[in-house]
């Protein structure tokens, strides 16, 4: 990602960050997934997967927050919360769950220098899912082809 543009405000910098950050973690939650939806077990290929929201516009890079989930379960159920939070509960527990509740009704407004943080971090950590699924998978032909 580029540096603040000569012509660009600071809050549009910080605007584009915040996309580029949401493009990528939302390609690193799909891809954990291992193409399977959240909510429902539906099986897809992480690019037919949208990254769902347990608790709307907070916690947005929070990977507790956020899930791979099929296109029904997001959109056309609304998130599909019921079967959502029971999951997280069962994951994390309650204890966690009320702890992410609470963090999301905290005021959040990162500065520059943390937004370009979190774009080096889900980044480095794309990188690395992209690694471990081209290692499998190279695994999987050689296997195949000696087979």
């Amino acid at each position: 990602m580029r540096k603040r543009m000569s012509t660009e405000t600071p809050g549009d910098y910080r605007k584009r960050l915040k996309k580029a950050i949401d493009k990528i973690f939302s390609e690193w939650v799909r891809r954990k997934s291992g193409g399977e939806c959240f909510t429902c077990g539906v099986k897809k290929r992480w690019k037919d997967l949208e990254a769902g929201h347990y608790i709307h516009n907070k916690l947005d890079f929070d990977p507790m927050n956020r899930r791979a989930q099929c296109n029904r379960c997001n959109q056309h159920l609304s998130g599909n919360l019921g079967i959502y939070g029971e999951k997280l509960i069962k994951e994390y527990g309650t204890d966690k769950i009320d702890e992410m509740r609470l963090r999301s009704n905290q005021i959040w407004k990162p500065d520059t220098e943390e937004l370009e943080k979190l774009l080096e971090y889900w980044q480095m950590e794309l990188s690395k899912l992209r690694e471990t699924y081209v290692k499998e998978n190279h695994s999987l032909v050689k296997e195949s082809v000696q087979s």
